[in-house]
């Protein structure tokens, strides 16, 4: 009698491209990059919600505050993430890539939705072109050779 046995483990599985060293060291670059543009203002916007809320035009202090803090916890994450293995910074580029996309888009739907005063539009359309450029950066390189 012959036993045939299935496993899940040995199925053939697709392979994914891999990212090339140099591919891995700009994203780890990138990845570094955004956490001290990311860590910068949030720490601003943590320690100073009231008149960043002011500047904005926007009475949201607490939710603020909470923003930023949240975001120094992202900024440690970026940074984590930069000194992780190579499988980790590839997942990570894609990842916050996207990330840093919907803050765009969030940034103009909150625009578009008059969420600040005239000057508050200005500060959010500055503040929103590091993660626009940091979005476009992760996207090319990880397209570079993958």
């Amino acid at each position: 009698m012959e036993t045939v046995t299935n496993h899940p483990s040995r199925a053939a599985t697709p392979t994914r491209p891999t990212h090339g060293a140099a591919t891995i060291a700009r994203l780890r670059t990138l990845l570094r990059i955004d956490s001290v543009v990311c860590l910068g203002p949030s720490a601003v916007i943590a320690a100073f919600a009231g008149p960043v809320a002011d500047a904005l035009g926007t009475g949201h202090v607490t939710w603020l505050r909470a923003l930023g803090i949240g975001l120094i916890v992202y900024a440690i994450g970026l940074v984590l993430a930069s000194r992780a293995n190579d499988r980790v910074v590839a997942v990570a580029g894609a990842e916050t890539s996207i990330a840093d996309a919907a803050w765009v888009l969030g940034t103009i739907v909150l625009i578009a939705a008059g969420a600040f005063s005239t000057s508050g539009v200005a500060i959010a359309a500055v503040a929103a072109l590091p993660p626009a450029w940091l979005s476009v950066s992760k996207t090319l390189a990880r397209r570079r050779d993958g």
